[in-house]
């Protein structure tokens, strides 16, 4: 998220998190410990394995990591790499959306409504009680793959899509202006740092920065991969 890792860093990372760290219900917290050998007097021995601090998937961190991986996929140089990480934000967040417990309610028992704080990385159960700070890092996740980013000048229009979407229509409505933010690409991966084109009420725009209207107008956006 601060940008600080390399590129060969960010690698080095999504090869750690595959290889340690990947359940089919999002990345855990940490690997499954045995902690009744280790510490048996404290909270955490208590914990099953795969549930909450012994290997549990939390929610939470993983729309950072979404958050995090979204954001250096439209930054990288390396187009291999900036694909591995967009893939890997959409099925971290398609492994955390809250309808997912819809598939097998009874045993996961969720509620497709709310998010939980944990998974269980082992079985997918959920556990724990709600948790706002994942809805609040989703829909900063889904800011970004819809390429929605307001500044004090503009609005910075570089959505990128799952490879299999063509197209996209997102309306935003700031509270003085609204806008029609209507996007197509072909199928595949692409990002507006390899080139895009970007019109607002049918007048070209020299890169992707949108002017931030105050006139409680409907305005149109177009962005073409």
């Amino acid at each position: 998220l601060s940008g600080c890792a390399d590129e060969k860093q960010i690698s080095t990372m999504l090869d750690s998190l595959d290889s340690y760290l990947k359940s089919p219900y999002g990345f855990r917290l940490c690997s499954t410990v045995d902690y009744s050998k280790i510490a048996p007097k404290i909270d955490v021995a208590l914990y099953y394995p795969g549930d909450r601090e012994n290997g549990g998937v939390f929610k939470h961190a993983n729309m950072m990591a979404a958050a995090a991986m979204l954001k250096a996929s439209k930054e990288v140089e390396d187009s291999a790499l900036a694909e591995r990480l967009a893939d890997t934000a959409y099925w971290v967040i398609d492994c955390i959306l809250p309808y997912r417990t819809l598939k097998s309610p009874f045993t996961v028992c969720g509620n497709p409504r709310w998010c939980t704080q944990y998974n269980n990385s082992d079985s997918g159960e959920n556990i724990g009680p709600t948790l706002s700070g994942t809805s609040t890092w989703l829909l900063l996740c889904l800011f970004s793959c819809f390429g929605v980013e307001f500044t004090a000048d503009n609005l910075i229009v570089e959505p990128l899509m799952r490879k299999k979407d063509t197209s996209l229509k997102v309306k935003v409505n700031s509270g003085v202006a609204e806008y029609e933010i209507s996007i197509t690409k072909p199928e595949g991966f692409f990002r507006s740092k390899d080139g895009v084109k970007v019109s607002c009420d049918g007048q070209a725009i020299e890169g992707t920065a949108v002017p931030v209207f105050s006139d409680g107008k409907l305005h149109k956006v177009e962005v073409k991969f």
